[in-house]
């Protein structure tokens, strides 16, 4: 399978959106973080994951072959049309002189899944009022809310209540980064 794919070269910070249907396989050295609708519909193409053998219903979803080969795009993409329909360009939602917020995945894919990156060198303080996956990429500092306060640090994860209307961050390090990944917009 992997003899079908040609590398994309990947940046710390990057972030690609994979559209249903495109194969696509994770290349050896590339630690990230993985988004997916909230959905149960996977089918995998290789029979085996590690040690493991899949069986035909495992990786089917209890479909017949037939139908499961027309859920793919069998376009062949090159690395530039890669780059400009599935690389996202991060938009700035806010910026001050202690943090910067951006909307990291395009709006057009927001009926799948949402990812803000907060990142700074200060204080900071972004949006609640919904359910959110708060990751801790960079840093330390405390989180608070009305409810208290929490002392947080790269590399944790935490859910986000969605009755929370603000989040505070207090920064305990010169740099950090955190991502917020959220629910789809209902349509």
């Amino acid at each position: 399978m992997l003899a079908c794919f040609d590398p994309i070269p990947v940046q710390s910070g990057d972030c690609v959106v994979v559209p249903a249907g495109v194969p696509h396989a994770i290349g050896a050295g590339i630690f990230m973080i993985e988004l997916q609708e909230p959905s149960d519909w996977v089918v995998r193409c290789e029979a085996r994951n590690g040690d493991l053998v899949l069986a035909e219903a495992q990786r089917y979803m209890g479909l017949e072959l037939d139908a499961c080969l027309d859920v793919f795009d069998y376009a062949a993409y090159t690395l530039t049309a890669v780059r400009e329909h599935f690389q996202q360009r991060p938009g700035i939602v806010t910026q001050t002189a202690t943090f910067t917020e951006e909307q990291v995945i395009d709006p057009s894919f927001g009926e799948f899944f949402r990812l803000r990156r907060v990142r700074g060198t200060g204080s900071a303080r972004w949006q609640g009022d919904e359910i959110m996956v708060m990751i801790v990429t960079k840093g330390e500092g405390t989180l608070v809310s009305d409810a208290g306060e929490q002392p947080i640090r790269h590399g944790e994860t935490w859910l986000l209540p969605g009755c929370v209307p603000e989040w505070r961050w207090e920064a305990q390090t010169a740099d950090w980064e955190v991502l917020l990944a959220q629910p789809p917009v209902l349509k």
